[in-house]
């Protein structure tokens, strides 16, 4: 019976994130000394429903965050580059969802 309880509930937390999607992202990583500019096509998964989808959280807004002195560039569930250097978006598109 736990064997059962435990596949119905992998199973449901796989069919909420089975999105997947792709995008074209131009950026800048800050270095002290110079700036290099990027311009990269990375793949990303995202949540088709959840707590995690409303209004103001769209999985495919491109997202730069940070935490404990390192920045992120994330979309959907995805992280796409991390670095202690600030990241500057300048365009992104979406390829497919």
């Amino acid at each position: 019976m736990k064997k059962i309880f435990s596949i119905l509930i992998i199973t449901l937390c796989l069919i909420g994130c089975i999105g997947h999607g792709k995008v074209n992202v131009n950026y800048d990583i800050i270095y002290p000394d110079t700036i290099i500019t990027h311009d990269s096509i990375f793949d990303y998964h995202w949540c088709i429903g959840g707590a995690h989808n409303n209004e103001y959280n769209d999985p495919h807004l491109l997202q730069i965050t940070s935490n404990r002195g390192t920045n992120y560039m994330e979309i959907g569930r995805s992280i796409l580059i991390s670095t202690t250097c600030p990241i500057r978006v300048n365009s992104y598109k979406i390829i497919n969802k």
